[in-house]
């Protein structure tokens, strides 16, 4: 992979390799629908509410999938500065509001912005890039910035954090849709030193959409057999 393709200065040296990392769908991430689409770098907390997973499947229909992701098995402190996404599968989505939040909290303690750059990003071709901004961060429960959009790891689990959202239009039963790492840039990470470590496997995030309930269909016959009697 070619990181100077992201414009980022790697740190000489390289450490042990990062834990993984999961993509997963979500129902919840962002409330407000002033920011639910909103390709502007601002301050994305007033809407920014924990995940919910969804999948594998889901009935066929129009969703909005909140995409997050989650160091797994983590090491404290790596930082994720540079990272390509791309959506894969037969079921339409919406392309202006399938988007990469640019979370940017202006007020201390303290203020920062998560990614670089002043050009909105897209989920299915946009690169992420972190040098002058933050990245996203594995944050133990110890030491946890109020202004990520992340949620802090709990038991076993690693931080999970906020990255966009897919708006899937009018799903058919045997459609599916897949949210993986772009191979052409790929993902740069370093951890807490600020060295640059070998890039984690990433796990896509894939739903697939079936036809509704069968009870549901049976409910809507037995309706139409009434209406004809």
């Amino acid at each position: 992979m070619k990181k100077t393709l992201l414009a980022v200065a790697l740190i000489a040296g390289v450490s042990a390799a990062s834990a993984d990392i999961n993509l997963f769908f979500s129902s919840t991430g962002m409330s407000s629908d002033a920011l639910k689409y909103s390709t502007a770098l601002t301050n994305f907390l007033p809407g920014f509410t924990g995940p919910t997973p969804i999948g594998p499947t889901l009935d066929e229909g129009s969703y909005d999938l909140f995409l997050w992701g989650q160091f797994v098995n983590e090491n404290d402190y790596d930082q994720i500065y540079g990272i390509q996404l791309q959506i894969q599968g037969t079921a339409a989505y919406d392309g202006t509001k399938s988007v990469i939040y640019r979370h940017n909290k202006t007020t201390p303690p303290p203020a920062y912005k998560r990614w670089d750059g002043a050009q909105p990003v897209y989920v299915h071709n946009g690169v992420m890039a972190a040098v002058i901004a933050r990245g996203i961060v594995n944050w133990t429960s110890s030491d946890v910035n109020p202004g990520d959009l992340v949620t802090l790891p709990t038991g076993s689990e690693g931080t999970k954090f906020l990255l966009g959202v897919v708006r899937v239009e009018n799903a058919t039963a045997g459609q599916e849709l897949t949210v993986s790492l772009n191979p052409q840039l790929g993902i740069a990470i370093r951890n807490a030193e600020g060295v640059t470590i070998p890039d984690p496997p990433v796990n896509s995030a894939t739903v697939t959409f079936v036809p509704e309930p069968a009870s549901l269909l049976l409910l809507g016959l037995a309706g139409l057999a009434i209406r004809r009697r």
